[in-house]
């Protein structure tokens, strides 16, 4: 059903997610962690920690997702960042200590991709009861989030003339 609802309230995201997922291991774990690796592109690992809500499940594969696309899109690194993009100097809307502008603007696409997933949904009436308000919650949460983090990311000298279009891409 997760699959069917992504697929109906956002076909952009649901064919980044059949393009770029070539598969999601599960896996035990004590706490809530999921991740993707820059070197086995195309998976997904997902804890089964909170995993059975539909929302949270939703939430973690169009969040995996987002960083499986954003390293392709960054493959050419260099081409994008006037410094040193693994710089620890930036806020991020996700932790307390400095991240690296890659990191950061991974978060920020991250949250950008939440935030027209989230609105999709709401406009979709998807939800009712108890999910629609975990979803106003998750949606409201990342607007905060992304209006912060970009914010901390916004300056133009630190991107390329390529940097700069995708950041602009992310905050329209």
């Amino acid at each position: 059903n997760a699959f069917e609802i992504i697929r109906k309230v956002d076909p952009q995201q649901f064919a980044e997610l059949n393009e770029l997922t070539k598969k999601v291991a599960f896996f035990r774990a004590d706490r809530f962690v999921n991740f993707t690796s820059m070197d086995i592109q195309g998976i997904i690992f997902i804890s089964t920690y909170d995993s059975a809500k539909e929302l949270t499940f939703m939430d973690t594969l169009i969040h995996e997702c987002s960083h499986l696309s954003l390293n392709l899109i960054l493959f050419r690194i260099n081409d994008f960042f006037t410094i040193d993009p693994f710089e620890l100097r930036f806020k991020s809307p996700f932790r307390t200590i400095l991240r690296g502008l890659y990191q950061s603007l991974h978060a920020t696409f991250v949250l950008a991709k939440l935030v027209r997933f989230y609105n999709n949904c709401y406009k979709a009436k998807v939800f009712k009861g108890i999910q629609e308000y975990e979803l106003i919650g998750l949606f409201l949460l990342d607007i905060k989030l992304l209006g912060e983090s970009l914010t901390y990311i916004g300056d133009q000298s630190l991107y390329t003339e390529q940097g700069w279009a995708l950041f602009k891409e992310i905050e329209a």
